[in-house]
């Protein structure tokens, strides 16, 4: 039997305990580690942001901190919960850290938006990022890390193409325009108009997310601007038969409630306006078409 002197019995000694107390110590990490997820994940079950930084960086960690390995350096989300944590709970302070915009992404959005769009409240693109430690230093100029998916969400991109065709009025052209912002969230806040057309008709919005299309269709000059998909219900121009004081007017709410699935945050769809115009030779017109982006 060895002696419990002897230098190598305590050397052993050591060894065991420094090998119990690292194990201890990670295990008691991840158990940390663990609750804090599984308090974000009970509160967005849905999101996919987590899911996005644990597929890209094999941890976690990085949804809130610098380092896969967690400990001392946070992203600017993760250090807005630590220091609302000086007042509340941890769930109460993930929840109170929905409305600002940690990370200062290119569309101002909100912490609670970015998540709901499955993107990262703690990093944006590009050396773009700030890291926070503890002992109140910063480290700015900091890419992102290998995170999947989108870091942002969609800039809401609006623009025009393609060509109208001509009406039974001479200089009445129906020019697509739009107002607004194409977010989801505000379906109604988006309009989409036709500009003037021949008054007293009905008319409706044909849109889809398969891209632009620019098949020449009638006698009248016009096209069909996009690939087919959905068409919205008819409504009336308003204005008078035989002037040009028309116009159709469609919102988000329109086209999501006449499609399926496709009205979503990050979808780019694309929408034109057929209408009647009995005094044209092809008794129909057609407008230009608009593409956009829709953003949370």
């Amino acid at each position: 039997m060895r002696d419990p002197a002897d230098p190598r019995s305590v050397r052993s000694l050591r060894a065991l305990v420094l090998s119990l107390a690292l194990a201890l110590s990670a295990a008691t990490t991840a158990s940390a580690e663990s609750s804090y997820l599984s308090t974000w994940r009970s509160r967005y079950p849905n999101s996919k942001s987590d899911d996005n930084v644990i597929n890209g960086t094999g941890s976690s960690c990085q949804l809130c901190h610098a380092y896969a390995s967690s400990g001392n350096g946070f992203n600017a989300y993760g250090w807005k919960i630590r220091q609302l944590m000086s007042s509340m709970s941890l769930s109460a302070a993930i929840q109170a850290s929905e409305p600002f915009d940690s990370d200062l992404d290119p569309t101002a959005s909100v912490n609670l938006t970015e998540i709901n769009a499955d993107t990262q409240p703690g990093w944006t693109s590009g050396p773009n990022n700030t890291l926070y430690f503890k002992n109140g230093t910063t480290q700015s100029g900091i890419n992102p890390p290998p995170v999947q998916g989108n870091l942002d969400p969609p800039v809401c991109s609006v623009t025009t193409y393609c060509t109208a065709s001509t009406t039974s009025i001479p200089g009445c052209v129906a020019a697509i325009s739009s107002s607004g912002t194409p977010s989801v969230s505000n379906p109604g806040g988006f309009q989409i108009s036709s500009g003037s057309v021949p008054g007293g008709n009905v008319g409706l919005m044909y849109f889809s997310d398969k891209g632009k299309a620019s098949i020449p269709f009638g006698t009248q000059g016009g096209f069909v601007c996009v690939t087919p998909g959905f068409r919205s219900k008819p409504k009336t121009s308003g204005g008078t038969k035989s002037a040009c004081d028309g116009n159709y007017v469609f919102t988000l709410s329109d086209l999501s409630s006449s499609s399926t699935g496709i009205v979503f945050a990050g979808n780019t769809l694309n929408a034109a306006v057929w209408f009647r115009d009995p005094q044209n030779p092809d008794t129909f017109g057609l407008s230009n078409g608009i593409e956009f982006t829709l953003c949370p």
